[in-house]
């Protein structure tokens, strides 16, 4: 048993000193995190700063989907400072109770916009921001008509104005989500409505790391070889050494896809992904032993021959 982990530890101090398996991992995390960087990157959003008082409306503004990513800031500063370092096309500043000054009909408000002077694109963030806002004062105007009618005043009496008022609101988001109003379904010309929903990544990830499993495989069953040609570990179990050879790099390979994988897309690393890069793993480190078991083989009766 003590020879087994001398052994053990003798060719992993070997494979971690192994150059190749190295080069082989670091260009493959490199090259996949530079390539997934650079299609995000690439990918058509547009950054606005914000800074609203009213936490509720920065928070929806910081939940929107779309065209537009709304970026909150801490302050009017910081979002002047985010226009002029170029991390945002436009910045907005919101007072505070804008939603309550715009739903009580008052026209004294307003919204501090900084923008960059190359910018063309600040008139659409203009309307999104405008749909967010007005998406919010709605419900607002909808609650105040439904408390105010005259069709609804004895209602009113019976729970006051402002029960009636935040039951409306409720009534009317509940609707809004349940879908028993209508919805909008937009789809592609060239896919139809799957292809829409299909993720815009041209870089096959996974592939990529089942090619870095597969040169470990390779760097092992070379080292492998070479061990057989020099005669190396020649008093100890051949299978067991081989199969230490061979699979030491390439359990490292898959360790590091694994966790390539995680850093380029947490979705795509799946029980069954993992199984199937294991299942490279494996099945690479078998072929790589069929390669090489043969050739000791020959090389013992060469040996005993002479």
């Amino acid at each position: 048993m003590k020879k087994a982990l001398l052994l053990f530890r003798i060719l992993t101090k070997r494979m971690l000193l192994e150059k190749s398996v190295w080069i082989t991992l670091v260009l493959t995390v490199c090259v996949t995190a530079g390539i997934v960087k650079a299609e995000s990157v690439s990918r058509t959003v547009i950054f606005a700063a914000v800074y609203a008082k009213d936490s509720g409306l920065a928070e929806q503004l910081a939940t929107h989907e779309g065209l537009v990513c709304f970026v909150p800031c801490e302050s009017a500063e910081e979002v002047k400072q985010n226009v002029i370092k170029g991390k945002a096309e436009c910045g907005y500043v919101l007072g505070e109770d804008l939603l309550k000054e715009i739903a009580a009909g008052r026209g004294y408000w307003s919204i501090e916009v900084w923008e960059r002077g190359d910018s063309a694109v600040t008139y659409v963030i203009d309307e999104i921001l405008f749909e967010t806002l007005f998406s919010e004062i709605a419900v607002e105007w909808y609650g105040k008509y439904i408390a105010e009618h005259p069709a609804f005043q004895n209602t009113a009496q019976a729970l006051g104005k402002e029960s009636l008022q935040t039951a409306a609101k409720e009534a009317f988001l509940e609707k809004l989500e349940d879908g028993s109003t209508f919805t909008l379904e937009s789809s592609r010309l060239e896919g139809g409505l799957e292809a829409a929903k299909e993720d815009k990544r041209t870089y096959p990830v996974p592939a990529g790391v089942g090619l870095c499993i597969l040169l470990c495989v390779l760097a092992g069953t070379a080292k492998a070889l070479e061990d057989v040609r020099k005669g190396r570990f020649y008093r100890q179990p051949a299978a067991w050494v081989r199969a230490l050879t061979i699979g030491l790099p390439t359990m490292l390979g898959y360790g590091a896809g694994v966790v390539t994988i995680w850093l380029a897309d947490k979705s795509l690393l799946t029980l069954s992904m993992a199984g199937v890069l294991l299942g490279i793993a494996v099945l690479g480190t078998g072929v790589g032993m069929l390669l090489v078991l043969p050739a000791g083989r020959l090389r013992a009766r060469n040996g005993s021959r002479r």
